[in-house]
């Protein structure tokens, strides 16, 4: 994740790093190598104004850039089941996934619940926020999207495990998955599916990442290579 000040943040293994252009630094608090409650740290997002949310495994930490203050705003209670959380941050909320339920944390300090996925086993993987919409992708029920009145729909339902989700500057939707590569989900609705064995290939069908440059050319992450 990079801030509005142009700091790259980085999740690791071992904490939380951060890159200035010149070199790479752990971030320290007091005396501690890591004040993470584990340090595992597997996504940073952040809310443009002076914050970032930090997954930590079983929680999510907000860190104040300036001040370097910190604090837990959510946390896993069951810590003996392989980490859940998911978030995302956008129109004006910090979106949470935990198991099948989605949270919001707003600017007020206030965390409240927000939506469920109508499936009792499902497993929220991935978050993302477009057009007053929330879309989430789980590990076995499909992508799912929930307008702000509460509204869901199921929009992919055979597409393996989620992995990514990512909105392009066309506000198209883009869903990488664990085996059924790249699904595209335009505005009107209309679905694309990019795969490994397709007339234009994936370097590999597990999609980790999708990203788009500033001449509106997508980039693509596979467990194979770039795209």
């Amino acid at each position: 994740y990079q801030d509005e000040y142009g700091l790259l943040w980085i999740g690791a293994r071992d904490g939380v790093k951060y890159y200035d252009g010149n070199k790479v630094t752990p971030l320290y608090f007091g005396n501690q190598k890591s004040w993470i409650l584990s340090n595992f740290v597997p996504t940073i997002c952040g809310d443009g104004n002076g914050h970032l949310y930090i997954n930590a495994n079983y929680s999510i930490i907000k860190y104040d850039l300036k001040s370097g203050s910190h604090e837990e705003i959510f946390t896993q209670d069951n810590t003996r089941v392989p980490p859940a959380i998911a978030f995302h941050y956008g129109e004006d909320y910090l979106w949470i996934g935990l198991k099948g339920d989605i949270f919001r944390y707003g600017d007020d300090g206030e965390l409240s619940w927000f939506a469920s996925i109508d499936d009792t086993d499902a497993e929220i993987s991935t978050l993302a926020v477009s057009d007053s919409s929330v879309w989430a992708g789980t590990k076995s029920s499909g992508l799912w999207k929930i307008d702000v009145d509460g509204d869901k729909s199921v929009v992919l339902t055979d597409c393996s495990e989620i992995v990514t989700l990512f909105e392009d500057s066309s506000g198209t939707i883009w869903c990488g998955t664990l085996n059924r590569g790249l699904f595209g989900i335009g505005t009107d609705g209309s679905t694309v599916n990019y795969t490994a064995s397709g007339k234009l290939p994936l370097a590999n069908d597990f999609v980790r990442a999708v990203s788009e440059d500033d001449e509106g050319n997508l980039w693509i992450g596979t467990a194979g290579g770039l795209n």
